[in-house]
């Protein structure tokens, strides 16, 4: 799945919604489509230099941020 979006804050609302709409207590199609959605809209956010909390912080407490490697 390709995911090409320009939009940062957009493409992390979509992945949140589309996570959220992944995790389902019933394995659908629909379900399965929002979870290859959000994984490549999280591999794509990665790419574009963005990474998901600090690794001490809780996962409750992780959000989409611009990520600095240390030099």
């Amino acid at each position: 799945m390709s995911i090409d979006y320009e939009n940062i804050q957009q493409l992390i609302k979509n992945q949140y919604a589309a996570r959220a709409g992944c995790h389902s207590i019933k394995e659908t199609q629909e379900t399965s489509i929002m979870c290859q959605y959000a994984d490549a809209a999280r591999d794509q956010l990665t790419k574009l230099g963005h990474c998901l909390g600090d690794e001490n912080q809780s996962k409750a407490d992780k959000q989409w941020k611009k990520c600095y490697k240390n030099k």
